[in-house]
């Protein structure tokens, strides 16, 4: 994300439920600021035309005044009023076509830097639902793993507490006699089911989830830059940066006691945003999802 990257107020939220809704905000304020911009510019365009009107209207009663001034005096004064009244009107249907040239480029370059910020606004959008869909998909897998990995730690405590229960009877049996044989056997027969807790289902599940977790961490980081492209055309067409700012993780999921000494500094960094310095962290889009260890309690 570039020099965003070192703003602690422009990184996008660990949670990826979170920054999927960060980067929505960014696409609409975008698209909110394509629908000002125009209007924005067609106000800009009308203050040019009159400036040049009122200059022109100016500088032509000025020489009308010097004229009449001119024809007590007649000769060759007479005839340089005049032709100081030509040129000024000369000068004010010149002022006025170049108000009217700039009018029209500015509204121009205002329909142009519209029609791109709903475009990207537009693909942001849909970049956000195709990773929401993703982000579905991976809390589905997760609890399908969760599940899996729960069976698998079940059958094993059961069958772990089995061989503690043969290995007691063999500790209470006497040495050679039948019930000694039979524990043995027990013993032998529960850790062979301990050994036999079959993990396909959980493996099955692990493969799913790892994949889910990846389509969504890429589909997250496009999104990321979609939006983040939809920003800097924003705020270079003349967007408020503040528009953009984003609530850093630990300030967001902070303590409500803390809530007041945050929001000093977020008021801080309204007013100027260098005022915002804060500790970075490194964005991993691969580790948008919890990791969980595969291991965990099945030894």
């Amino acid at each position: 994300m570039g020099e965003d990257a070192n703003d602690a107020w422009s990184q996008f939220s660990k949670v990826g439920s979170k920054a999927l809704s960060q980067a929505k905000d960014f696409a609409d304020a975008a698209a909110k600021h394509a629908e000002t911009a125009v209007a924005d510019a067609t106000e800009k365009a009308k203050g040019l035309l009159e400036e040049a009107t009122k200059k022109a209207k100016a500088a032509k009663a000025e020489a009308e005044k010097a004229m009449e001034a001119a024809k007590k005096k007649g000769g060759k004064a007479l005839e340089a009023a005049k032709a100081k009244y030509a040129e000024a009107k000369e000068h004010g249907v010149k002022l006025l076509a170049a108000a009217k040239e700039k009018a029209e480029e500015v509204k121009a370059h205002s329909v142009e830097l519209a029609a791109d910020l709903k475009k990207k606004a537009s693909a942001t959008l849909d970049s956000v639902k195709e990773a929401g869909v993703l982000k579905t998909l991976q809390d589905h897998a997760e609890k399908a793993y969760d599940a899996a990995k729960a069976k698998v730690t079940e059958a094993r405590k059961h069958a772990a507490n089995a061989v503690l229960k043969a290995q007691e009877a063999l500790k209470n049996a006497k040495e050679g006699s039948d019930a000694f044989k039979d524990a043995q056997k027990m013993v032998a027969d529960a850790k062979d089911k301990v050994s036999a807790v079959s993990t396909k289902a959980l493996d099955a599940a692990t493969k799913t989830y790892d994949e889910a977790k990846g389509k969504f961490g890429d589909s997250l980081h496009d999104t990321e830059e979609l939006a983040v492209d939809a920003k800097k055309k924003a705020v270079g067409g003349g967007a408020d940066p503040r528009l953009f700012m984003l609530v850093p993780d630990d300030i967001d999921m902070a303590p409500k006691s803390n809530i007041m000494a945050y929001a000093g500094l977020a008021g801080l960094s309204v007013v100027s945003l260098s005022c915002a310095a804060m500790a970075v962290r490194k964005f991993n889009r691969h580790t948008l999802a919890r990791e969980v260890d595969m291991e965990d309690g099945l030894e």
